[in-house]
């Protein structure tokens, strides 16, 4: 399929941009923990920004270790196209040793309310970790333990982000408006708006499980594909690369991170980073059509429409 980027190919600056990329997990949390560091600088949740840096590191070393390997029983494609859905959680002896050295790696730098959360993910069942497993792919943007929920999600991404990474997608619908993963049927964590060759200016929406990008029209709602009412607040002088498009129609936004503006920049990342900005647009009513795994806040995503 020529409109679908794999890992390692560069797009060349005539070259029309693809509707969907596919992750590089080689790379991608090495840089997302680079990014963290940078952030961390100087910021008021500093010491939380250095953990997230330690946690990408973790999951790169994971990704190192599952590279060239696949499940016996991957997830396959369904009725609506999805090559990898995130409903289907594959066995857990599939990815239960990868949480483990997760886990493993990530404890010495932890926090003690993380170390207590690593404690209790130890202890739990196989049953226990697949319910939940199975409440954080549900993309409800809610956890019954949210202390351990985002270190189970790290090791979710890992997988998900190989498995997905190395795997032909010839099967995968080109999805000119969709507002969940193409790949896995996830909701996005964030919108990035690209710099540079045939996708300067474009915006794609990444995907908060699988780390897969795709396309979507800028000026028109993630959520609800209203192209009125919209507007773009951001915390300006502190974090300008990173903005919030806000929908009057549908009461919800999605951040967009600017490439542009920094092209470090990592959706994830920055996310995390522009927190007050979620605080300020929940004060006035606002709920999130995406969901970043490594945090749950109290406030729901807003409704598929």
């Amino acid at each position: 399929m020529t409109d679908i980027l794999r890992p390692g190919e560069i797009q060349g600056p005539g070259t029309p941009p693809p509707f969907l990329k596919l992750p590089d997990p080689g790379s991608l949390f090495t840089r997302r923990a680079e990014r963290f560091q940078v952030l961390a600088q100087d910021h008021p949740v500093e010491a939380f920004l250095l953990f997230m840096a330690a946690l990408a590191q973790a999951q790169h070393r994971l990704v190192e270790t599952l590279t060239g390997t696949a499940p016996d029983t991957l997830p396959r494609p369904t009725p609506r196209g999805l090559p990898f859905p995130a409903a289907d959680l594959p066995d857990i002896r599939h990815w239960q040793p990868g949480l483990r050295s997760l886990l493993e790696e990530i404890e010495p730098s932890a926090p003690a309310p993380t170390r207590a959360a690593i404690r209790r993910l130890r202890s739990m069942s196989g049953p226990d970790l697949v319910a939940m497993a199975r409440e954080i792919l549900g993309g409800h943007g809610s956890a019954p333990d949210p202390a351990a929920a985002p270190l189970l999600a790290a090791a979710l991404q890992a997988h998900w982000s190989v498995w997905v990474g190395q795997t032909a997608m010839e099967d995968i619908p080109a999805q000119t408006e969709a507002t969940h993963c193409p790949v896995c049927g996830s909701a996005p964590v964030a919108g990035v708006i690209h710099s540079g060759g045939g996708a300067h200016g474009r915006r794609t929406l990444h995907c908060s499980l699988c780390q897969t990008q795709w396309h979507l029209e800028r000026l028109k709602c993630s959520h609800c594909h209203a192209t009125t009412d919209l507007e773009y607040p951001g915390l300006e002088d502190h974090h300008p690369g990173v903005r919030a498009e806000v929908c009057g129609h549908c009461h919800s936004y999605l951040k967009l991170i600017s490439l542009e503006t920094d092209p470090r920049a990592d959706p994830v990342a920055d996310h995390l980073a522009t927190l007050t900005l979620d605080l300020l647009l929940g004060e006035e009513g606002y709920a999130p059509n995406g969901i970043n795994l490594l945090l749950y806040l109290e406030e729901a995503p807003a409704t598929t429409p």
